[in-house]
């Protein structure tokens, strides 16, 4: 899946040299992040084509907590759930099969933290 420069709303920001926010030049070529956790889950279904449907959304599943992990791997996990529509032991559980379980896993302690947390 190629997002093309005017993909979005980001078509008047390719004018210059830099790319907008959350978009990234990968080996299909420049894309955004919709189209990069499309490839992402697209990417673990076809690891298991044969399965059965409960199999593949679970990889599915998996694959997006883990591209959104890596994607941010300072993000507390609680964050992460909520964009994945997922559960915080879910990302908890991605951080350690990436090796990235000693990053922050609570959530925000203050009204203040997690009004930036959203932002």
């Amino acid at each position: 899946m190629e997002a093309s420069p005017t993909h979005g709303s980001a078509g008047e920001a390719l004018h210059g040299d830099q790319l907008p926010d959350d978009w990234a030049h990968a080996d299909q070529g420049l894309i955004c992040l919709l189209c990069r956790r499309d490839l992402a889950a697209e990417e673990a279904i076809a690891s298991a084509p044969d399965s059965p449907i409960g199999v593949r959304a679970e990889l599915r599943r998996a694959a997006l907590i883990e591209f959104e992990v890596r994607r941010n791997p300072g993000h507390p996990d609680g964050v992460i759930a909520r964009t994945c529509r997922s559960s915080a032991p879910a990302v908890a559980k991605a951080r350690q099969r990436l090796g990235l379980a000693d990053h922050p896993t609570a959530a925000p302690r203050s009204a203040n933290d997690r009004k930036a947390a959203r932002r």
